[in-house]
């Protein structure tokens, strides 16, 4: 049976995105979006997702998510296991690694600020 992984979210930045390089060079953006989900009369729900974007416009991207500011991604997701700093216990989690995304809006506006496609494996 064939195996497919894809997700899409749309919602807020709930911090600024933080960059990262790796030994080469690599830049990788990282961030959290909240995304809040309504269940009919007034009940919701809010999540929040880790993602990271790797590649030539993660330090443009670095620049523009901050934040409150709205956004698109889409990608894969990615189990990461992980110890503690704090205390050495074994974590788990899941990662979403953005292979799109679209800033939305800036500190709560409704222009489209920037889109990026970029459908690497």
């Amino acid at each position: 049976m064939p195996n497919f992984n894809s997700v899409e979210l749309m919602g807020f930045m709930a911090r600024d995105s933080e960059i990262k390089y790796a030994n080469g060079g690599l830049a990788f953006c990282n961030g959290t979006i909240r995304v809040k989900e309504r269940y009919g009369a007034g009940d919701e729900e809010i999540n929040f997702f880790n993602f990271s974007y790797a590649g030539d416009q993660a330090e443009k991207y670095f620049n523009k998510l901050k934040k409150g500011n709205g956004l698109f991604i889409s990608g894969k997701l990615r189990h990461e296991k992980w110890e503690s700093k704090r205390d050495g216990e074994k974590k788990t989690g899941v990662r979403i690694i953005a292979s799109r995304i679209i800033v939305l809006s800036e500190n709560g506006s409704d222009r489209e600020l920037d889109h990026h496609d970029d459908y690497r494996d």
